[in-house]
């Protein structure tokens, strides 16, 4: 019940070593880690926290909180997976998914080449400044930067998220 992740070192026989420091802060009630494709990142799901804590793992194997170090999620987060996208040897995570087992969904992102998380929607821009408050729902729900999003139109989505009328739309 301490709310942080142990981290070790697996040794040449087998065993564990503990890294240094032995554990790392998480938010509460830790459930799951991850590693995206690349090696470089760990993300711990926190269920009772709705959120993610997300590190970098250094050249020793230990864990470093990026910034934010947490992320906000839906209820109750359980785990994460990345996808790579379509070639299966790439080592970039193109999709990521949060299993939320408290509000029994899943959140889908899909990050670009650049690191940004693309917000995808099937409302018409019209000046009225939906991508704008898109980006503002994002950076509420999740803490992070409003410069990590970029808001996206795509018709393929627009029957499941209704008309944009009278200058309004719902998201």
């Amino acid at each position: 019940n301490s709310d942080d992740v142990s981290q070790y070192r697996i040794e040449a026989d087998g065993t564990l070593s503990p890294l240094t420091p032995a554990t790392v802060n998480a938010g509460v009630a830790p459930w799951s880690v991850t590693v995206d494709p690349s090696g470089q990142f760990a993300y711990v799901t926190n269920q009772v926290g709705d959120n993610l804590s997300q590190y970098r793992i250094g050249d020793d194997g230990a864990l470093t909180s990026l910034t934010p170090d947490n992320i906000r999620t839906r209820p109750g987060p359980a785990s994460i997976t990345f996808v790579s996208g379509d070639a299966p040897l790439r080592r970039v995570a193109r999709f990521a998914y949060v299993a939320n087992a408290l509000s029994d969904d899943v959140s889908q992102y899909r990050i670009e080449a650049d690191g940004t998380i693309s917000l995808y929607n099937g409302y018409t821009e019209m000046g009225q400044g939906l991508l704008t408050v898109l980006i503002q729902f994002a950076v509420e729900v999740t803490g992070l930067p409003a410069r990590l999003f970029r808001p996206k139109v795509d018709a393929t989505f627009a029957l499941g998220c209704g008309q944009t009328t009278g200058s309004r739309a719902t998201l």
